[in-house]
C-alpha cells in the first residue's frame, strides 16, 4: 500500500498538472476525486500498518471499481481538453 501511495501521488500530481495547463474547468473536482482515494488508501494502510486489517478481497475491490470508474468516466471528461490545448 506505500508503493500504490507513492505511486498514486506521483501519478495525481502529474495528470493534475497537465489538467491545470490545459485549463481545464473541472480540476477542482477531478483534484477532490484524487483526496478522497488517496485518503481512503492512507486508511486502508494505516489499518493495515497498526494490524487491524490485511489486503482483503474488499480493498481490491475497491480499488478496481474506483480505477475503473475513474478512468472510464472521470478521466474522459479532461481527454478533450488537452488535447485543445495541445497538452500532452
Amino acid at each position: 500500500l506505500d508503493k500504490l501511495l507513492d505511486y498514486t501521488f506521483l501519478h495525481f500530481k502529474t495528470e493534475e498538472g497537465l489538467m491545470s495547463s490545459a485549463g481545464y474547468e473541472e480540476l477542482s473536482t477531478h483534484e477532490r476525486e484524487h483526496r478522497v482515494f488517496a485518503d481512503q488508501i492512507m486508511i486502508f494502510r494505516d489499518k493495515q500498518a497498526a494490524g487491524f486489517m490485511n489486503v482483503t478481497p474488499a480493498v481490491v475491490d475497491f480499488l478496481r471499481s474506483w480505477l475503473i470508474l475513474h478512468i472510464t468516466a472521470s478521466d474522459r471528461g479532461y481527454i478533450t481538453c488537452l488535447k485543445e490545448a495541445g497538452v500532452s
